[in-house]
């Protein structure tokens, strides 16, 4: 059964408030409870551990020229900066980027959180030596394999494993466009693909490690409008000889 970790009430009657954690994400599960003295709600909000930390930035209704209350932050689980620990992005929001592989290395790790701030996730990237140094030199960067808001389809050429990772966001669609690196496999075919089914949900981070053995050699996502976000699928592949 999934464990939850429930904040103290996060506004005062008659206040204004948003809520987000320390990620960008949303946070879900909300309570309330009603104020007979002041008919409005309280909230509540409740995040599946692991838990990170949340902030609430309450804004006070404004009646005339006097504030209700001053504007607070309040700190539930520990200061941003705390609590966690720190992911050393590869990526930022709302930039281009081109991450690659060093030589005779693949893709291996992809991690990624969404920011409903900026409409745009972020990513960690690591890599590994393929199955019995099988990755060469031998490389090649795709097209763009993507259009804005469209579905996201990709697989390197036979008997290649992604090594890299282009893209750059656009504002109109709040959406990245992307092409990957694919590299020749020495002495090997890739065989027993399975794809996965979706690593993450809409606004929620993505977790993804290639398992021990295998090399990537696709990914597919599918665009939101309404989240400006993309769920991703990845394709892994055993080698033989």
């Amino acid at each position: 059964m999934s464990r939850y970790n429930v904040s103290s009430y996060t506004n005062f009657p008659h206040e204004n408030w948003s809520v987000r954690d320390c990620s960008g994400q949303a946070l879900y599960k909300r309570h309330h409870n009603h104020s007979e003295v002041h008919r409005h709600r309280l909230a509540q909000f409740a995040r599946i551990l692991p838990v990170r930390p949340v902030y609430i930035l309450r804004k006070p209704i404004m009646r005339g020229s006097v504030s209700a209350l001053p504007a607070v932050l309040t700190v539930l689980s520990a200061v941003c900066l705390l609590g966690v620990a720190a992911v050393d992005y590869d990526t930022d929001f709302d930039a281009s980027f081109k991450y690659e592989c060093p030589a005779g290395q693949m893709l291996s790790y992809v991690y990624s959180t969404h920011s409903n701030y900026y409409e745009d996730r972020r990513f960690k990237f690591e890599c590994r030596a393929g199955p019995s140094n099988a990755v060469s030199a031998t490389c090649t960067w795709s097209n763009w394999v993507n259009d804005e808001a469209r579905p996201l389809n990709f697989i390197c050429p036979a008997n290649k494993a992604i090594t890299g990772v282009h893209s750059y966001h656009t504002g109109i669609y709040e959406d990245r466009r992307f092409n990957f690196k694919c590299c020749d496999l020495k002495g090997y075919k890739t065989t027993g693909c399975a794809l996965t089914d979706y690593r993450n949900g809409f606004d929620y981070s993505l977790t993804y490690n290639v398992p021990e053995g295998q090399v990537l050699a696709g990914w597919f996502s599918m665009y939101s409008g309404y989240h400006n976000d993309r769920r991703n699928k990845f394709l892994a592949c055993s080698l033989r000889k």
